[in-house]
């Protein structure tokens, strides 16, 4: 949608020429110690990413608060997984989310286990871990209702970091938003997401496509190649 990328192509972050796992860091690191798309940012952000009225109602937000667009605002993300599941996420769920990055699904994922689950944020960006945080603080630090958050720094196509800091068979969902595109080893990432999802459990993906395997192909209404290789 061409309004879509002409509107968020700056949250998108999309990188040319990724070659390594420090380049992304550097990155995201400086996009959101800037402050991500943080001034003037308007609800139509959460929207275009695909966020309903409905579903941000179920996690008792409301679509036009400026609250809401606050959280939406360092939003790196592609798209929205957690509603493809909208009203069938169950309290008590563990979620992961893959390249959680400054955590909106996160505190989403949160409001919607409710007290008696969980929710583990993973990057391996120390600056988006941190802000990270602080969105958790501020919209899902309710012991009541929401789940409790568990950050882990990780990278997410390195078996070795992976194996180290998130044990297998842990997560009844799995969500990645916008993130498998920077992998370097994309089979490594999907290979530790199966390590680590529940027999039975769901993976919500969300993420750029290439739209050919040219040398000059570029993805999604010619915003930049973001594919790392």
């Amino acid at each position: 949608d061409n309004e879509y990328c002409s509107a968020n192509s700056t949250a998108l972050l999309v990188l040319h020429t990724m070659s390594s796992h420090q380049s992304v860091q550097k990155q995201y690191g400086e996009y959101i110690s800037s402050g991500g798309d943080g001034n003037g940012v308007l609800y139509s952000r959460a929207q275009r990413l695909g966020y309903s009225r409905t579903f941000l109602a179920e996690c008792r937000l409301d679509l036009e608060d400026s609250k809401t667009a606050s959280l939406f605002a360092a939003s790196c993300g592609s798209g929205s997984p957690l509603s493809l599941m909208e009203g069938n996420i169950k309290p008590g769920s563990t979620v992961l989310d893959l390249g959680c990055g400054a955590c909106h699904d996160v505190a989403l994922a949160s409001r919607l286990v409710g007290s008696t689950g969980r929710v583990i944020a993973l990057d391996m960006t120390e600056e988006m871990l941190v802000a990270g945080m602080e969105n958790v603080k501020e919209y899902a630090s309710d012991k009541d209702t929401c789940g409790p958050v568990v950050f882990v720094r990780a990278i997410m196509d390195n078996q070795d970091s992976m194996e180290e800091k998130v044990d297998g068979n842990v997560a009844d969902i799995i969500i990645s938003n916008g993130a498998i595109n920077l992998c370097m080893d994309k089979r490594t990432a999907f290979q530790e997401a199966y390590r680590t999802l529940q027999v039975g459990g769901t993976f919500l993906l969300s993420d750029l496509c290439r739209v050919d395997h040219s040398a000059s192909a570029q993805v999604s209404c010619k915003i930049g190649d973001g594919w790392s290789n």
